[in-house]
């Protein structure tokens, strides 16, 4: 009983440490990636957020998300925390390449907004 006591218990562990491992690298990615800088730069700049939150001040210290390349152009999901002059939020931002291999902002969700 014991052995199978140890045995679940490690493979906690296991399971564990490879979601943290897979969290931390999708974190890098993210973070280092010109995506990021790209979907901070329209976030910072949309009319709607600032009319809820105010003015962007900073963003959160984890952004989420995943970068996709389909047929050559490139596009990504970019969730962080954003915070204004006036509150905070929780962003998603869609943002794509179009075929002249420049971004545009497809949709951008906003939702937790505390003030």
């Amino acid at each position: 009983m014991k052995k199978l006591i140890k045995i679940i218990i490690y493979v906690i562990i296991i399971i564990f440490s490879l979601k943290l491992i897979i969290a931390v690298g999708n974190y890098i990615k993210i973070s280092n990636s010109t995506e990021y800088v790209i979907a901070k730069k329209f976030i910072k700049e949309d009319p709607s957020l600032k009319s809820k939150i105010g003015e962007v001040k900073d963003f959160g210290s984890f952004p989420k998300g995943g970068i996709q390349w389909k047929n050559g152009l490139n596009s990504a999901q970019i969730e962080t925390n954003v915070i204004g002059s006036k509150g905070e939020a929780y962003v998603i931002a869609f943002i794509k390449e179009n075929h002249e291999k420049k971004w545009i902002l497809d949709t951008l969700l906003i939702s937790k907004i505390d003030k």
